[in-house]
């Protein structure tokens, strides 16, 4: 059965674990809202992981509803969400929550903090797909964000895995555009054994996109090499990265 709009009814998280159908009204103003107050404050990170849980199955609530916000719900009631007031949220509130919890001590908490964005990047882009005239706005926050991350140290491990999950909303092409020192950044991080995994995954999700063809390739194809070539091989696989790299660019 569908809640009353009365918050002293509901604990809000019981709600989201126990999957119980609310309307995307109280979803956002009430159970959203408490979700991340508690994320904000939570310092304990087993609890702390248990509350991102929690908060990503909020998201996912959130990304069915606007996929389907012209159905009804089980009652027969309008399905209704305040689009504005939810985007203003996520790229605020949750995403405040993303940056403060990127480099985690614990590695389970990371993980649930990426799981966690890359919801709140499919959210946001629903979002603004039906917020006629402010698609734009959503673009230019999802690129504030990805100018955070690279403004970090490319020796913070906690800056990659956002970032590859930017890609798929951000072009790596604007991402050039944004920092032109990209690709020196990303190798640089590859070197240096602390950050070496997160930042090859980015690397090879920027290949990627390049040999598949979703990027305007000449110029780009340019400066990757020559940055792979800038630099000082100090190992085997490094060279093997530089070789492999070069071997599927020289293809497009």
């Amino acid at each position: 059965a569908r809640f009353p709009e009365s918050t002293s009814l509901i604990d809000p998280i019981s709600v989201i674990r126990d999957g119980q159908t609310v309307t995307g009204t109280l979803l956002v103003d009430c159970i959203l809202m408490s979700v991340l107050k508690s994320c904000m404050n939570e310092v304990d990170q087993f609890s702390l992981f248990s509350m991102l849980k929690v908060l990503l199955q909020c998201l996912e609530m959130l990304n069915t509803m606007v996929r389907e916000r012209t159905k009804t719900t089980d009652v027969g009631m309008p399905t209704t969400i305040p689009l504005t007031l939810l985007t203003t949220l996520v790229t605020t509130k949750v995403w405040d929550i993303v940056w403060q919890n990127k480099g985690a001590p614990v590695e389970l908490v990371q993980t649930q903090t990426r799981n966690v964005f890359i919801s709140s990047l499919t959210l946001v882009r629903s979002c603004y797909s039906n917020l006629p005239g402010k698609i734009s706005e959503g673009q230019q926050k999802l690129e504030q964000m990805a100018s955070r991350l690279m403004a970090l140290s490319w020796h913070s491990r906690g800056k990659y895995a956002p970032l590859k999950a930017i890609i798929s909303e951000v072009p790596a092409s604007r991402l050039l555009e944004l920092s032109p020192t990209l690709f020196d950044g990303i190798l640089e991080g590859i070197q240096d054994r602390s950050v070496h995994t997160p930042a090859q995954h980015l690397f090879e999700a920027i290949l990627q996109s390049i040999v598949s063809g979703k990027l305007d390739t000449q110029v780009f194809v340019a400066r990757l090499i020559d940055a792979l070539l800038s630099r000082d091989p100090e190992s085997g696989s490094w060279r093997t990265l530089v070789d492999d790299s070069i071997s599927a660019l020289l293809t497009v």
